[in-house]
């Protein structure tokens, strides 16, 4: 038995208006036995081969029972799926055995045809003629980029704009480079009626993200060491503004500055003169009872000098005075007397502690 003419013909029934192409072909042939042209049902096994002879087997092994066979001549249909994408060629090899009953879960029988038929362009042309959904070379992923009806375009993703609808590029499974050279390298473009770039510059502990405006100013940074600028590209802390910050729900609220890098401390202490903490916290309290009017403050986090200190004793018939004696980086001695004789009392009363960090 031998296979006597054979063609490869894309399906018919694909029209230009598909929304998706198939990737089916009609394999057209002629058998013949012994000279004479077959004439009963025949069972077929299609392998897509990508060489000539020998070579590897891509995609499923097919198999068509019972072919209709008339005058020598079958005709069927076969989809290899996406295997069409590479440049590589293909070829298919037929083995083909006269119908006997058995199905096609039987191997037995089969005869291999030779020599393996090559694939015409048409069936390329089918994936060609998708251009909405282009594969990768090696055919995975099938829809590498995508171009939507809305005119969405997504690259590794076959629904661009699923998840942010308001996305014209939805870019899925990792960064895109758009550019780069030596130790400066785009990252991404946003371009409107202005264009801006986040821009990748530096090497090693130098390197740092930036974006950088149509005129050249670089407004944000980020650097490998944390520090991040706003308005500035040497930013000298972990946060570095350069400007005004405001807060609140409605941005009602413009930050405290200083030309010191300040902390500030604050606490109530009650009890009866007892040096209960009532409010504020990194701080604890001693009362020293047997000196009458005396407390140690003592800083749970010291301040990298001795800070600015204001007592304000409660209010009471007795009018009362604070003194310090002795503030430190971790502590402050305080003393609190009577206006009227100047006696050592007991006394409630409240602190501000302003030193720098």
């Amino acid at each position: 038995m031998r296979l006597g003419t054979a063609c490869v013909l894309t399906s018919l029934a694909l029209t230009c208006s598909a929304v998706a192409q198939s990737t089916a072909l009609t394999y057209q042939g002629e058998l013949t036995s012994g000279g004479q042209a077959a004439s009963v049902p025949h069972d077929l096994r299609f392998r897509l081969f990508d060489a000539a002879s020998g070579g590897t087997q891509v995609g499923a092994t097919l198999c068509r029972n019972d072919v209709h066979v008339t005058e020598g001549r079958f005709s069927t249909t076969i989809d290899f799926g996406q295997q069409f994408a590479p440049d590589a060629p293909r070829f298919v090899e037929v083995e083909v055995r006269a119908d006997n009953g058995a199905d096609c879960s039987s191997l037995g029988g089969f005869i291999v045809l030779s020599p393996r038929t090559v694939i015409a362009p048409s069936p390329r042309a089918v994936h060609a003629y998708s251009a909405s959904a282009l594969a990768a070379p090696d055919g995975s992923p099938n829809d590498a980029l995508t171009v939507g009806h809305d005119g969405k375009v997504g690259i590794g993703t076959t629904a661009p704009g699923a998840t942010a609808p308001s996305s014209v590029l939805d870019i899925f499974g990792g960064a895109a480079l758009v550019s780069g050279t030596g130790d400066q390298a785009d990252l991404m473009w946003f371009w409107n009626e202005r264009p801006w770039v986040f821009r990748q510059e530096g090497v090693g502990a130098a390197a740092a993200l930036k974006l950088q405006s149509a005129g050249g100013a670089r407004n944000f940074v980020v650097q490998t060491d944390g520090f991040t600028g706003l308005g500035t590209t040497a930013p000298l802390a972990k946060v570095d503004v350069r400007g005004d910050i405001r807060l609140g729900q409605a941005g009602q609220y413009l930050a405290a500055a200083g030309e010191e890098n300040l902390r500030v401390l604050r606490g109530t202490v009650g009890g009866g003169g007892a040096g209960t903490v009532v409010a504020g916290s990194g701080f604890s309290v001693q009362w020293l009872g047997n000196l009458n009017g005396v407390y140690i403050i003592t800083f749970h986090e010291p301040f990298a000098a001795a800070p600015s200190l204001t007592i304000t004793p409660e209010w009471s018939s007795t009018t009362k005075v604070a003194m310090t004696d002795g503030v430190s980086p971790q502590s402050a001695r305080i003393e609190i007397f009577a206006r009227t004789d100047g006696s050592s009392s007991p006394c409630d009363f409240s602190f501000v502690a302003v030193g720098p960090r």
